[in-house]
């Protein structure tokens, strides 16, 4: 009888594991599950994720460098990999060539200005200040190249920045699969 009902409970636990797809980690290899909005962050997040969630995919220290870059290079999901996408043909093909992020400071005006790329039909622009006080990162939507931004409300801007402070701006190049390219990010005071 005990035989019986032991053969039951591991064949349900089986039945369970299979419908489940329930995966065990390796503690011998990077178990890093590749994401983000480009190949950067994706490589920035295997490597420096919190340590809390690190723990779970990072077992004895096997994330260096090199595998994050293969781990993440490999991913072809489009909804984990944002980068990635399928080509007219439906051939594989990694998207972006770099959005490139810079500005010019003029008298009560901080003008930022990128590349435009062809896949790409819409920007979001990540911002938020750092200094003298933190603020939580601020969302703006464009379908152009160029942004203005009013120091001290100068003008009729709708975005206004704090004089005698600092920002950090970035920007995602979008379009219907998502996020497709990300911007280096620039620091500018003003």
């Amino acid at each position: 009888m005990i035989n019986l009902i032991l053969i039951i409970t591991i064949l349900i636990l089986v039945i369970y594991m299979t419908i489940s797809n329930e995966q065990f980690i390796d503690v011998n290899q990077c178990n890093f599950v590749p994401w983000g909005p480009d190949l950067k962050s994706c490589n920035n997040y295997c490597l420096n994720t919190d340590s809390k969630l690190k723990e779970l995919y990072n077992v004895n220290n096997k994330c260096d460098l090199e595998t994050c870059v293969n781990i993440c290079k490999n991913c072809k999901n489009k909804e984990r990999c944002q980068w990635y996408t399928k080509n007219m043909n439906n051939k594989d093909e990694e998207v972006g060539t770099g959005l490139n992020l810079t500005y010019k400071k003029e008298p009560k005006i901080i003008k930022l200005n990128w590349n435009s790329i062809p896949i790409v039909n819409n920007y979001m622009i990540h911002y938020k200040q750092t200094a003298p006080e933190y603020e939580q990162t601020k969302i703006i939507y464009k379908n152009t190249n160029s942004l203005e931004l009013s120091i001290d409300n100068s003008n009729d801007n709708n975005i206004i920045l704090n004089k005698d402070s600092t920002y950090t701006f970035k920007v995602y190049g979008t379009n219907n699969f998502g996020i497709v390219e990300s911007s280096n990010i620039i620091t500018v005071s003003t």
